[in-house]
């Protein structure tokens, strides 16, 4: 594997190791009450909706995000999250009964984007990727991505641009070509908790 170079992205790593070995993240009882609400509105147990916001609270906190609903936090640089429970296939559309999210990926990966699962065949909680460079990478939360199993990937990026994704401990593990896929891959034995939509 290819070490990170330059002493920021090293920094970064040491960052990453810290954050994701005893992660700090709010509680539903501290969170935006107007989201746990909905979600319990919608027929949520206390005890998922708990685990709901606290996911949205680590994207929020870890990732400068912005909560939009219950289970969707918007990133800086294009990026999103869309937060599904554990066992089901699809993040749900709390807006409506018995909807699932539309998104960039949803039913297929947007052109230009990338986007990361946490179950197989695109099922699960996704990652949606847009803007290219270093500074644009995304976290993968590893309660979520570690924890499900085999999960899967998807790349419809315009050109010859090509992504990656980074280890805890700031390596490479694997690159992602322009234009691709994985219906079966495996996150937590490759150690991964970040990647780059492209430009690298």
């Amino acid at each position: 594997m290819i070490k990170r170079k330059g002493v920021m992205l090293l920094a970064c790593g040491v960052l990453l190791l810290t954050s994701f070995a005893a992660p700090g993240v709010a509680s539903a009882a501290s969170a935006p009450t107007q989201f746990v609400a909905q979600s319990r509105a919608a027929g949520l147990t206390s005890a998922e909706a708990d685990w709901m916001q606290r996911m949205a609270s680590w994207y929020v906190s870890k990732a400068d995000g912005k909560q939009t609903s219950p289970n969707t936090v918007d990133l800086p640089h294009g990026g999103r999250v869309q937060i599904a429970l554990p066992g089901e296939q699809y993040p749900r559309d709390f807006s409506r009964p018995n909807g699932t999210l539309a998104s960039q990926c949803n039913g297929g990966t947007a052109r230009g984007y990338v986007c990361v699962y946490s179950g197989y065949r695109g099922t699960g909680t996704s990652l949606a990727g847009y803007y290219c460079g270093y500074g644009n990478s995304i976290y993968m939360n590893p309660e979520i991505f570690w924890n499900s199993g085999q999960g899967s990937w998807g790349s419809n990026q315009t050109g010859s641009a090509r992504g990656l994704f980074w280890t805890i401990d700031g390596h490479i593990a694997d690159f992602i070509p322009a234009q691709g896929y994985n219906h079966y891959y495996e996150w937590a034995d490759r150690e991964i908790t970040e990647f780059v939509p492209c430009g690298v």
